[in-house]
């Protein structure tokens, strides 16, 4: 199975749940940023969200089979299934120099979110 590894934009981790021990689960190395979804219709304004973006590294035989059928498949545990995406590069990129297609939050950023 895949595992999640650090990165360079990484600045925070979700913990896991507490219900689940360590060798159940792992704290997820993320980027949290705010990112732009498309508007409700073609004619609204993108409405921007808070997302968090993590880094997957597969095994051989998984990159192997990856590459023989293109496929990738998803298993979430628990009840619900929040939006998501699935990407082959990094989904934060510059759209122009100094310029970057989704606000990378700061430590502050993420200490206000939480409340501290």
């Amino acid at each position: 199975m895949g595992q999640a590894i650090d990165f360079g934009r990484r600045n925070d981790y979700i913990g896991k749940p507490p219900d689940m021990t360590d060798e159940q689960c792992y704290a997820l190395p993320v980027c949290r940023i705010v990112t732009f979804i498309p508007g409700a219709t073609a004619e609204d304004a993108p409405v921007a969200v808070h997302a968090h973006v993590s880094c997957w590294k597969l095994t051989e035989e998984e990159r192997a089979e990856v590459a023989r059928t293109g496929n990738v498949f998803l298993k979430i545990i628990g009840l619900s299934l929040p939006p998501l995406s699935i990407h082959g590069i990094e989904p934060i990129y510059e759209i122009e120099e100094g310029q970057y297609s989704d606000f990378v939050l700061t430590a502050d950023n993420i200490q206000t979110l939480r409340g501290e």
